[in-house]
């Protein structure tokens, strides 16, 4: 099931891309290269984004979106917000700032990782922000980054 919906939502992002302005396609592609961390990493974009309507009990940070839909979180004038704990710390307009939010609340309120987003996270702290500790990354973390760093040598 899940192999589906990642290949659904591969399909409406290149649907979506592929309509868009060519001004507005890099930022764009930036913009989806994120949502998809996720899903390259087994975890659901549900564990980092999901939908205000959705109640939040989670003790953990994650973000909310006015958004009806996954890829909504392209469109111009969708809100997102950062919760913790039921609580709306910050707001913002892009997906780009929401997930520097995110990391930024985990540290400041020294909030651990939820088990449905850790994966994420760590890729996006270590790989995006440039912090390691001394625990070793869990290993879908590497394998996506040699897969990545692969691909990279091919080209």
């Amino acid at each position: 099931m899940k192999a589906k919906q990642t290949q659904t939502l591969k399909e409406e992002l290149a649907t979506v891309i592929g309509a868009a302005k060519q001004d507005t396609k890099q930022l764009m592609m930036s913009h989806a290269s994120l949502i998809v961390i996720p899903l390259l990493l087994g975890e659901t974009l549900e564990a980092v984004l999901c939908p205000q309507s959705k109640e939040m009990t989670t003790p953990s940070a994650c973000i909310t979106h006015s958004g009806d839909h996954p890829l909504s979180v392209l469109d111009e004038g969708i809100t997102f917000s950062i919760i913790v704990e039921g609580e709306t710390i910050c707001e913002t307009e892009d997906i780009l700032s929401a997930m520097c939010l995110l990391m930024c609340v985990h540290y400041v309120f020294n909030l651990v990782y939820s088990k449905k987003a850790a994966n994420t996270m760590t890729f996006l702290q270590r790989v995006v922000l440039n912090i390691t500790d001394d625990t070793p990354a869990p290993s879908k973390v590497v394998k996506l980054l040699y897969d990545i760093n692969a691909n990279l040598a091919c080209e």
